[in-house]
């Protein structure tokens, strides 16, 4: 009975693992190394506070969690940081998302080449 009972476990855990690993890949396909890279500025207007900052560091980040972004400390701030997406349509996505916040004046993105 205990045998059993430890021999379940272990095939569960040996599915969870498989699970994670297959997530994990798939996560390193989508976002990894071979995605491509955009140069993606962002420009702030006179609207800009921290909280601007941070919402906007989260929609860059939600393409890619490992991004540096760098801040021109002038006012209003310009972001700059670099993106790996294989996202289709990444920029026009991008800017959907960015452009409509009122503390945003601008939004670039280009594909690095």
């Amino acid at each position: 009975m205990r045998e059993r009972r430890l021999s379940a476990i272990l095939r569960r855990m040996r599915l969870i693992l498989v699970t994670v690993f297959g997530l994990m890949a798939a996560l390193t396909v989508a976002c990894g190394e071979n995605a491509p890279a955009y140069d993606v500025v962002v420009a702030f207007n006179d609207q800009y506070s921290d909280a601007s900052l941070q919402e906007t560091d989260a929609i860059l980040r939600s393409y890619d969690a490992d991004i540096d972004v760098l801040l021109q400390e002038s006012f209003p701030p310009v972001a700059r940081t670099v993106i790996r997406s294989s996202l289709e349509g990444f920029c026009d996505d991008l800017r959907s998302k960015l452009e409509v916040k009122p503390y945003i004046e601008r939004v670039e993105c280009e594909e690095r080449l």
